[in-house]
């Protein structure tokens, strides 16, 4: 049947009728099966409830029993697919057929059945029983009858090495879920997971790990109050099993007699003993690695100083250690070719501790220094090892922080100078052998490799040689993060000298592939920008050159080098250029109250001071105090004045319905107000000795502008002055004379002389012009 493309205007009801007629045939069900899921997942046609829809929906559930019956082992698989599919779309499905289905799939798997179908049925039973956490009827009705029977299930499956990854899942996900319920199963997962640890048997990574993760989930069955003690009793006793596999390995004992589990007895031969001991002692620490890395339902306590011994009881074998002396010879060269798969399980255990402690170890620094330095000069020629020991730099550098990197900076950046240009070396060395096989005789030997077998073998030596230089820009990059600004000047202007050479070398590559050669870059970048965001205070910079090169490097073909160029561009922009403000922080300012008076006080004010200073009405309210801001704003123009106006103090005595103005230097006078008015009283204080002819004068004026101004319907903000119209600037540039407003108290011309003495001259007109005296 061909399967044309539906119009999209067709409902989900009619989409799922289309399907139907699909797998109406058993034998074409599981050939079809890839284009029911397709339209199932695309057009959610199971998540429709309406009328139409469950009616069809009924029809599909009758057919999916019925494929379920089929004699045909690939329908029945392909059955077991849509059930899952169906429960995960709709919720009501799942709510109705849990029990009916749940009881079918049972009977899959404890029935023989092909390994697909067993595989398809654990995992959908798996998720159908998962999915009953959060509801306790389903639970209580189907989850908490049938689980048992499904576990049992589970360990009698497991002995299929094909199944068994699948079969840890399942356990895992039982065991977390529903811990009550799978408690009787716990000595069997035990012994399940131990005979997987014994070493007899050739398991992937991968099935360690599951491995590692249904035995670390175990402690979740012994109750609250034991879950932590039980989780730490058998990592101690993971911990004492590697201890016992290096007694054999190594000929001696460890003191402390930690608990292990129980293990097969070794083979005396060492030809045979070793191998076994060699996986047991990996798969061990695989486990280790699985628990130290997984989340706990509670704080656990983790065994660092256990872990720690064990650690150095495997890096201090090497090949330079005095066991050769009293240990058999065969043994011992046994023992030396195991020793690199030994410190590559140590260096994962490594890891995982300082995933899982963090900067609790610092005060180790000192000895993982030490550690790791040695596993760098016993391993320069091996170099699965030496980017291991790379990676555990960085990460104790990330860990560890300032105090490691101090303790490792000059012995780490030599060696990493020499893992850096040694690639410039062999190419050199690589060069000189090509010309010397150009000037042999053209005649080709039967011994001798033709010409495209070397240039075979040229691109794999170069590709294998670019990957112990990149672990060593990593740990580069960590250094410099970590410890840059405080390294000695000559240690420093090496790296940077390193740095600024391969990425000027790396124009000209070599045989390196395009590939290798962009991951090279990639790092080079990430190390120089490091050492641009941690300079020196006692050297000069290399910013200049990281610019050039940041600037060159945006032309890459590569994306990834662009965009790392370019952010190395912008900060260094940033850092010559910087675009943001300082930080800013809060600072105490003097503030300049204002007190606003209405236009009938102020006109009553100004009233006043015709009769020389005489008391004020008494009938004068008190003064509003408002201290907001206008959207619109206004300058006083002061250009036109003739002479610098002087001011000193606007005081009030007791009323607070004068306006106080205290300044100590030229100010620039703005008022801000939601509409454009002009205020004609110019409140300035005066000197003591000016004429009461002049204050009259100016006030009648002051008086006037007031009465020509509109009342405004809400009281105007003002900050500092108010705004003076054309008339009033006009006649006190002729009058030449200051205004001064009478206190509410009444005062002598003495008195007044006495306060204004010592006050500082304030310019509020601004410099006086040719055109203001004229």
């Amino acid at each position: 049947m061909s399967h044309q493309t539906l119009a999209t205007g067709c409902s989900p009801a009619e989409l799922l009728t289309h399907v139907l007629t699909v797998i109406s045939n058993d034998e074409k069900a599981s050939h079809h099966l890839p284009f029911v899921l397709t339209m199932l997942v695309n057009h959610r046609l199971l998540c429709d409830s309406s009328e139409a829809a469950e009616t069809v929906q009924r029809k599909w559930t009758v057919r999916l029993n019925a494929l379920l019956q089929s004699k045909q082992a690939s329908t029945r698989w392909a059955a077991v697919t849509l059930v899952k599919v169906t429960c995960e779309q709709s919720p009501r499905l799942y709510m109705t057929h849990l029990r009916s289905w749940s009881a079918q799939l049972l009977g899959f798997v404890a029935k023989p059945e092909p390994t697909m179908i067993h595989a398809e049925t654990i995992r959908t039973l798996s998720w159908l029983f998962t999915q009953t956490v959060d509801k306790p009827e389903l639970q209580r009705e189907v989850t908490t009858p049938n689980l048992p029977r499904f576990n049992q299930a589970l360990l009698t499956l497991a002995g299929n090495a094909e199944l068994l990854p699948t079969v840890l899942d399942a356990l895992i996900q039982n065991i977390k879920h529903f811990p009550s319920v799978s408690r009787h199963i716990t000595d069997p997962c035990l012994k399940l997971c131990l005979s997987c640890l014994e070493g007899t048997v050739d398991l992937e990574s991968a099935t360690l790990e599951k491995v590692g993760q249904c035995l670390a989930s175990l402690y979740r069955t012994s109750g609250k109050t034991n879950m932590a003690e039980q989780w730490k009793d058998t990592l101690m006793r993971l911990i004492g099993s590697i201890h016992l596999s290096l007694e054999r390995l190594f000929d001696t004992v460890d003191e402390e007699n930690l608990p292990t589990f129980t293990s097969s007895p070794f083979p005396r031969d060492p030809l045979e003993a070793f191998p076994i001991l060699l996986k047991r002692v990996q798969a061990l620490g695989q486990c280790i690695t699985t628990f130290l890395s997984m989340e706990t339902a509670m704080a656990v306590s983790v065994p660092v100083v256990h872990l720690i011994d064990l650690l150095c009881r495997i890096y201090n074998v090497y090949e330079g250690t005095l066991m050769r002396e009293y240990k058999d010879k065969s043994e011992y060269s046994c023992l030396m070719g195991c020793l690199p798969t030994l410190h590559s399980t140590a260096n994962k255990i490594f890891a995982s501790l300082l995933y899982c402690s963090g900067a609790e170890l610092s005060r180790y620094s000192k000895l993982f220094s030490q550690i790791l330095l040695r596993l760098l000069s016993e391993h320069k020629h091996k170099r699965t090892l030496k980017i291991s020991t790379y990676n555990l730099v960085s990460l104790c550098l990330q860990m560890c922080g300032l105090t490691f990197g101090e303790i490792i900076c000059k012995p780490l950046s030599t060696r990493i100078i020499e893992d850096i240009t040694i690639n410039e070396q062999n190419s050199s060395a690589l060069a000189s052998t090509n010309s010397f096989l150009k000037s042999k005789s053209r005649k080709r030997r039967h011994d001798e490799l033709t010409h495209s077998d070397a240039l075979a073998n040229e691109d794999t030596s170069s590709s294998s040689q670019c990957e112990v230089p990149l672990a060593a820009l990593g740990a580069l990059e960590q250094l410099l993060n970590v410890y840059g600004s405080s390294m000695d000047p000559q240690t420093r202007s090496a790296l940077d000298s390193i740095i600024l050479s391969r990425l000027l070398s790396s124009i000209h590559p070599g045989k390196a592939s395009a590939e290798m050669i962009n991951v090279t870059k990639h790092q080079l970048y990430k190390c120089l920008l490091s050492s641009v965001l941690h300079p020196v205070a006692t050297q000069a910079s290399i910013l200049p050159h990281a610019m050039r090169l940041f600037s060159s490097g945006l032309n890459e073909s590569n994306h990834e080098l662009r965009s790392t160029c370019l952010q190395g561009m912008t900060i260094c922009e940033l850092i010559i250029h910087p675009r943001m403000p300082p930080v800013q922080r809060t600072m105490p300012r003097p503030t300049v109250p204002v007190n606003l008076m209405d236009e009938p006080e102020i006109a009553a004010v100004i009233e006043s001071a015709d009769t020389e200073m005489a008391s004020p009405p008494a009938d004068i309210p008190a003064a509003k105090r408002v201290e907001t801001s206008m959207p619109a704003a206004t300058s006083i123009a002061t250009s036109s004045f003739t002479e610098k106006m002087e001011t000193s103090q606007i005081s009030t005595a007791e009323s607070p319905a004068a306006i106080t103005a205290t300044t100590t230097e030229p100010v620039t006078m703005e008022i801000t107000q939601s509409e454009p008015t002009s205020v004609a009283a110019i409140l300035d204080s005066a000197e003591a000795k000016s004429e009461d002819k002049t204050v009259a004068k100016d006030t009648s004026v002051a008086e006037e502008a007031v009465a020509s101004r509109p009342e405004p319907a809400v009281p105007a903000t003002i900050d500092i002055m108010p705004a003076v119209t054309s008339s009033d600037i006009a006649t006190a540039s002729t009058s030449k004379t200051k205004t001064t407003v009478a206190p509410q108290t009444s005062i002598s011309d003495d008195d007044l002389d006495e306060d204004m003495e010592g006050m500082p001259d304030i310019d509020l007109a601004g410099p006086d012009t040719d055109e203001d005296e004229d």
